[in-house]
Order: structure tokens, then sequence, then C-alpha cells
């Protein structure tokens, strides 16, 4: 395996730029740490994206309200006090802006929150309605700036201040601005500010429910975790099979995982929940040296399959005094996860539990090849079309690239969910692909 080489933090991007299906792979050390999908095909609200909702149902003693979003279907919003003085900016038929904060998962819509919303690497920037700006900092740039008299971000503040109040928004800077020029914070917060001024301007006029802006692209997230140099476009899949990208993604969709010290974990993931069980398996390590090495892939497993809710672990033979030493380096690693799970430590039965929050579906709900087969086989095919395609070295007449097999059902889902992804690959080929250099086998 290739470690693509990262930036001071080990962290590298590698970005497969295929029209229609792109996909961004987070890689620390040369371990996949995340992943994102951008599909065309795809008709789920994506974390982040902007929408104008209708509300349909008002639940008070739930403190939620029901939206209808357009033609992505229903979603859910929960509103702090519903019975309090601000209810009454909530009734049936209002048309109101609204931010994907969990993507839809295990019969759930997706969770909205009021208002516009940008989450970026500097700045979670928030549009709401009839509210005036605000300027916040994290609770971890408030640690990190603590002990310093003066610094160029605290002498920004003002500025920043002002910003939000005359774009009418909310700015809550994060623990990443401390530590880059502080023109470079400037200038990504402005940009985002002007662009949400735009989503917003819309969203006064707009008189129907449907997205009003797209999530953030996969460039755009990739610059949000790494350095710009440390971004590496990949046109002809080789830096994507060099990282084992895919032999690592194949690990992430078993349920168990083998260890090199001889444990194994095995991880259940019930709706809502989940549950790892550590197996001793042939390794020879003592109790608490096991758990120990199994601290670092659990929480690296955690985090790309997109576990949520309630985890339950259960460490092979824990005794009693090697708790407390597990606990600490559970909270350690936990730490570098971007949605810091909540670690309640152990149950008087010996079993760990952490909680982590949602916000993207689970790994397996996109990328299981066995729960969409024509879909995958279908995408897999275009790839090699593309990849073909930008490498030149197809080697057929005319130029074209090599003939597309599909089966039968991979050609249904291109003529049917498909047909957006196709449509962007075929517009990004050299030459226009004939209809003839599509072969359907049996």
């Amino acid at each position: 395996m290739t470690d693509a080489n990262g930036d001071d933090t080990g962290f590298a991007a590698i970005l497969d730029p295929m029209p229609g299906y792109q996909r961004l792979a987070l890689i620390k050390h040369g371990q996949l740490t995340d992943i994102w999908i951008n599909d065309l095909s795809d008709k789920m609200p994506a974390y982040g994206s902007i929408f104008m909702a209708r509300i349909t149902g008002i639940f008070p003693d739930h403190n939620r309200v029901q939206l209808n979003i357009g033609q992505m279907g229903m979603a859910s919003m929960r509103v702090a006090n519903m019975r309090g003085s601000k209810s009454g900016a909530f009734t049936t038929g209002a048309l109101i802006p609204v931010t994907v904060q969990a993507e839809p998962r295990e019969q759930k819509p997706a969770q909205m929150r009021h208002g516009i919303i940008r989450e970026t690497r500097f700045a979670i920037i928030h549009h709401v309605p009839d509210t005036s700006g605000q300027l916040h900092l994290s609770q971890r740039l408030k640690a990190g700036l603590a002990n310093q008299q003066t610094s160029e971000l605290m002498d920004a503040l003002d500025t920043l201040r002002k910003l939000a109040l005359a774009h009418d928004c909310q700015i809550t800077l994060r623990e990443p601005a401390q530590h880059h020029p502080i023109d470079m914070v400037m200038a990504s917060i402005l940009a985002h500010v002007k662009a949400l001024d735009q989503v917003a301007a819309e969203s006064k006029i707009t008189t129907t429910q449907g997205m009003l802006a797209p999530a953030l692209s996969l460039a755009q997230i990739a610059e949000q975790h790494v350095q710009a140099e440390h971004i590496r476009i990949d046109h002809d899949g080789r830096l994507w099979a060099d990282a084992d990208i895919d032999q690592q993604i194949d690990i992430a969709l078993n349920p168990s995982l083998t260890m090199p010290e001889g444990g194994i974990l095995h991880i259940s993931t019930p709706p809502g929940a989940a549950v790892i069980d550590g197996d001793s398996g042939t390794s020879r390590l003592s109790p608490d040296a096991l758990a120990s090495a199994m601290i670092t892939p659990l929480a690296r497993q955690i985090q790309l399959r997109r576990i949520a809710g309630a985890i339950v672990v259960d460490f092979p033979r824990m005794d009693h005094a090697g708790k407390d030493r597990i606990h600490q380096i559970m909270l350690a690693e936990c730490a570098d996860d971007p949605l810091r799970p909540m670690c309640y430590g152990w149950t008087k039965g010996g079993l760990y539990t952490l909680d982590r929050r949602h916000q993207r579906r689970p790994l397996s709900d996109i990328l299981d090849c066995h729960i969409a087969t024509a879909k995958h086989a279908a995408i897999a095919a275009l790839r090699q079309l593309w990849q073909s395609g930008q490498n030149k070295d197809g080697g057929n007449k005319n130029g074209l690239p090599p003939q597309l097999y599909l089966t039968k059902a991979a050609q249904d889902w291109l003529n049917g969910d498909g047909h957006a992804v196709y449509d962007a690959v075929c517009a990004g080929l050299p030459l226009p692909l004939p209809p003839e250099w599509i072969t359907v086998q049996p």
C-alpha cells in the first residue's frame, strides 16, 4: 500500500473527479478515515444541503415540526421549547429555510435545523430569519486562546463581529482558525458569507418548497480537512488503487475485523445502536494489552463506518485494574473524531459504553455492492470508460474508449435512476459515445 503524502498531521485527500459520481477519500498515515460520494443518482438530502421547507405538522409535546422539502420528500426538525414565546414563528403551511443536519436513516427522515447554515473549516455561518448578527467562539477555540495575551486572530475579532452584524448572520469561529494565517481565515469566511447572502436573498422570494443550495462540493470538503497541496486529483484511478482504498472499504463493510495481534472485532449494527464484541482469537497478549491494541482500529472503524447511536464494547476478559487506563485511551482516540463521541465508561457488568451522534448515512448504505449490485456494476463500467478517456490509452479506432459492457440489470439502472450519472460521464468524454459502443451481456 502506498502512503499518500500528507500534511503535518499526516492527512492527505484523494479526489476521484468522475462526473456524476465523484469520490473523496481522506487518508491519515495510509489509513482510510472517511469517504464522501457525490452521486447524481442519489435522491436523498445530503448533509449540509439547504432547502425551503413547508411546515406540514406541529408537535409541541415532542418539540418537533414535520416538513415537506419537495422532491426529496419529508423531513423533521427539533425546536427547543415549542410552547415558549418563539413558537409563533412556526405555523402550519409556513415556508421556512432549513439545513440538513442529519441524513435519513433506518426509516427515519432527514433531520433539519432552522436557518441557512454553512459549516466551513474556519467557521460555522448561520443565517436565521429576523436575527441580528453575532460572533461566537467554539469551545475548543476558547480553550486555545485562553493562555494567549494577543494573537492575530484576537486582533481580528472586532472585524469579524462587524462582518456578522453587516450581513445579519451568526459566525462561530472554529479551532483551526487559530493555526492558519489570518488573511487566509478572513478571506475564506468572507467568501462563504457572501455566498450565503445570495442563498438568503433567494429564500426571501421563493414561494415553494425545494432545494435552495446543494451541500459543499467534494473539493470544498477536502479543503476543510487538508491543505490544498495535499489534495491529489486522481484522473486515471492509479492513486486510488495505490492507496488500497477499495480494499479498505471492503474491510469496513465486513462484520469482523481481524487484527495483526491476533484479536478479532465483531461489529454488529442493529437499528439505532452498535455492539462491538472483542474476541481474543489467536492473540497471546494479556487482556489489558489486547484491549489497548483494539482501541485505535475500533475508533477508526466507528468513524469510517459512520456508526451512530449507543455503542457497547465488550473487551475480552478485562479485569478491573486496567479499566481506567482503557477509558483514558478511548477518550484520547475519540477526541480525533469530528463528531466527538461521548465516552461514558464502564457498566457494572464490565461493558464499555459510548454514544455517537448521527450525521451521515452508514457506509454500508451507500457502498455495499451486495445491496445494489446493478448500480455498482454500472458505475464500475462507467468509471473504466471515464478513466480510459482521461488517460487516452484505450487504443480503439477513432480515438474512442473501450466498448462498454453491461448486464441487462446494469443497463436498466443506467436508463432509469442512473441516467444523470451516465449523461455526466458521456459529456466528459473526448468524443460522443456511439450507441453501438454499448454491449449488453446476458
